[in-house]
């Protein structure tokens, strides 16, 4: 039986790395950096998470992985330090990515590691096959492009 989550760290604390994201200055009415580490440090506060200090926010409107140093940071960490991170949480999922090829790949990458990454609040992914909802959401970032976007999350 996989093991859940929860029960990975010995302390009963579930640890987390933040990421924030603006691509534009319209962007920034509303959902700042400043905002976004607001409310995901509120819902890490009130679910016990354990927040890994790393440098989370970016200020790039670049749509894939590559691109985007501040994700290229938080994921090399990741990779270096397998087991210790259980989350990677951001406020909603056209934060995290706006391409759903790279996204899922991400997705699936960070899964393998053992990092559940999700929107707050959002439920777990804790399997690929749960990926088609997030999918979707993904779905909706490029749409923001021409004025038709939804969000999820």
């Amino acid at each position: 039986m996989k093991k859940s989550q929860k029960e990975k760290t010995s302390d009963g604390q579930i640890n987390v790395m933040l990421y924030c994201r603006v691509s534009s200055d319209e962007q920034t009415k509303g959902h700042s950096l400043e905002i976004q580490e607001e409310r995901l440090r509120k819902h890490c506060r009130e679910n016990n998470y354990h927040i890994i200090n790393f440098d989370f926010r970016e200020d790039e409107s670049a749509k894939t992985f590559e691109k985007r140093p501040t994700i290229q940071k938080i994921l090399k960490y990741i990779r270096k330090h397998k087991g210790e991170v259980d989350k990677l949480l951001f406020l909603r999922w056209d934060r995290f990515t706006r391409d759903i090829i790279s996204g899922v790949e991400t997705l699936k990458d960070l899964l393998a590691m053992g990092v559940e990454p999700n929107a707050v609040p959002g439920r777990p992914c804790e399997d690929v096959g749960l990926l088609l909802g997030e999918t979707v959401c993904l779905c909706g970032g490029p749409q923001d492009d021409v004025g038709a976007g939804m969000r999820c999350g």
